[in-house]
């Protein structure tokens, strides 16, 4: 849809951040590390699954938003919110969204 690669090896997010690092034959949180300090444009989050993941995985990735991250949206699903979070504009620079626009009601292009 994106025309963009997946990070990583890892086809779905539990086996990456849940508890299958037994079984991948390397390191899971190293995987995490690597995929953030790549700073990817969005990173998603389903709340829903966050008590599934690793603690090592979802302190890395709590770190990861706060340090850069701003929520950029919010869609519904049945269980739950799913977060869209993109890299933060660094300061004094445009976000590229108009200001006061509340997470999740952005559209076009500059969103």
């Amino acid at each position: 849809l994106a025309g963009a690669a997946i990070p990583t090896r890892f086809p779905f997010p539990v086996h990456l951040t849940g508890g299958y690092a037994r079984l991948a034959g390397n390191s899971t949180d190293g995987e995490v590390d690597r995929i953030l300090a790549t700073r990817p444009r969005f990173i998603v989050v389903d709340r829903g699954w966050w008590g599934t993941m690793r603690p090592a995985a979802a302190t890395a990735i709590a770190a990861a938003l706060e340090r850069g991250y701003e929520l950029a949206g919010l869609f519904y699903e049945e269980r739950n919110a799913i977060e869209l979070w993109r890299v933060r504009a660094p300061p004094g620079a445009p976000s590229g969204v108009p200001p006061g626009t509340p997470p999740g009601s952005c559209q076009g292009a500059a969103c």
